[in-house]
């Protein structure tokens, strides 16, 4: 998944009519799986030649995970 994929079904989401402020992201391993609450959002890394091009974010959990 990219997070161009993400950001499209976010506003996808928008388009419906839902109020994204009022939606909370969880995560989980599986469909099986118990969820996980998102806590946040931060950049991953950056490209290996010049280390300028962000390649990936990551979603962690709750603060004290971190």
């Amino acid at each position: 998944m990219t997070a161009h994929d993400l950001l499209t079904f976010l506003h996808d989401l928008e388009r419906r009519g839902l109020d994204l402020a009022t939606i909370e992201v969880n995560f989980r391993h599986d469909f099986d799986s118990d969820v996980t609450q998102v806590g946040g959002v931060c950049e991953d890394l950056y490209d290996a030649e010049t280390s300028s091009r962000l390649t990936s974010i990551v979603l962690y959990g709750e603060e004290d995970d971190r």
